[in-house]
């Protein structure tokens, strides 16, 4: 089993993995570009290391680790879209060249997104992708590269759409100020909590042979009108308004798709804390 791990990005999700990891008996290092994301770190008794994956330079400091979990994020709102890819792919190489020497177990945090369309079927990872957007496509490329160059110790997690405690304030907001939604209320939505997904990075570190595609989701589909209603039951909220000319396709952005979760939960042995959205929701807001 490793023993160093090395987490390369330590937002929401990898921020939280850290913890997990570090509490699990492992030695974790953070790597992450914000000074200030590092202090907090620092300040949490982790050892860190301040680099950017688009200067490749920068990565010489990583140390040799038994594990590597790439959790990178991409925030359109601040960066232009056309970095994604330098972000997502440029950088996940980049990383890989730096520990070729260590060749430590890798851990992508990827997106169900890569899937694409599938008419609102069951899908597994037996699945052909055909991601139909930008981010689908970006994060399928670097999945492709991973297998070219970590061939046999290197697994993707595909995540569903994350939520969580600092997940759900922008739909409060929605809420309360009634603001015409502009989705379909029968968009289909794939979930995860934030700490089954940190669950699931800690189970494929743990794991003596995970697989090499495992989706993260919390297997309990449902739609976007029946999540909103939930969090406006929940809070005592005006329910949803939503916009007259959403197209109710059943489509969301991700594809409109149904992701078994059965390996995470054969496989990798995860026993999910939030099994759906209702959980989540409410232990999310009781935070």
């Amino acid at each position: 089993m490793p023993s160093k791990i090395v987490v390369i990005g330590c937002g929401y999700v990898g921020g939280r993995a850290a913890f997990r990891l570090r509490e699990a008996g492992f030695t974790v290092s953070v790597v992450a570009r914000s000074p200030a994301r590092l202090r907090e770190f620092s300040e949490a008794g982790f050892s860190t290391i301040h680099a950017d994956v688009t200067r490749p330079e920068s990565l010489a400091a990583i140390p040799a680790c038994d594990a590597a979990v790439f959790a990178v994020g991409f925030n359109p709102k601040n960066e232009p879209l056309a970095a994604r890819r330098q972000v997502i792919v440029d950088g996940l190489a980049a990383t890989l060249n730096s520990l070729m020497k260590s060749s430590p177990r890798f851990i992508f945090i990827s997106t169900t997104s890569v899937y694409g369309e599938h008419a609102g079927r069951w899908i597994d990872e037996s699945v052909l992708c055909t991601p139909s957007t930008e981010s689908g496509r970006v994060f399928f490329e670097a999945e492709e590269l991973l297998r070219r160059r970590v061939s046999g110790h290197a697994t993707a997690l595909r995540l569903a759409g994350i939520y969580g405690p600092g997940r759900i304030e922008r739909r409060l907001d929605q809420l309360r100020c009634r603001t015409p939604i502009s989705n379909s209320p029968n968009d289909v939505l794939n979930l995860i909590h934030v700490d089954d997904a940190v669950s699931a990075i800690a189970a494929a570190v743990e794991c003596k042979e995970p697989p090499p595609i495992v989706n993260v989701a919390d297997g309990a589909p449902t739609t976007l009108g029946e999540y909103l209603e939930e969090l406006a039951r929940l809070t005592g909220l005006p329910k949803p308004v939503f916009d007259d000319n959403a197209t109710s396709t059943g489509a969301s952005r991700s594809g409109s798709k149904r992701v078994s979760n059965e390996i995470l939960r054969k496989t990798l042995n995860v026993t999910l804390q939030f099994p759906s959205f209702r959980e989540g929701l409410r232990a999310s807001l009781a935070r």
